[in-house]
């Protein structure tokens, strides 16, 4: 049995981004249709849009957004999704 390879998390976040930032490691994932999928959020004031990386059929990133609770977009093939702490509801 072959062990899982976990290379795509190396390319998600650096190890010293996330040792520098204050907060709790998250993984925002995927497991639905798709060819590329991004994610932007509240917890950057929507700066910044980050591609989440195939996994097989899914996608994967990991975020260490600063503590608190934060909406965010989940951006399908450009389509989108409100990612809430409430769970998803797609956006109008």
């Amino acid at each position: 049995m072959l062990a899982p390879s976990y290379s795509w998390m190396q390319t998600t976040a650096r190890y010293d981004d996330i040792c520098s930032e204050h907060g709790i490691p998250t993984m925002i994932t995927w497991c639905y249709d798709g060819k590329e999928v991004s994610v932007e959020g509240l917890w950057d004031n929507w700066k910044t849009r980050k591609p989440l990386q195939r996994w097989g059929k899914d996608f994967a990133i990991l975020k260490v957004p600063p503590l608190g609770v934060y909406p965010g977009l989940l951006l399908m093939d450009n389509g989108g999704m409100l990612l809430t702490c409430h769970g998803p509801r797609m956006e109008q």
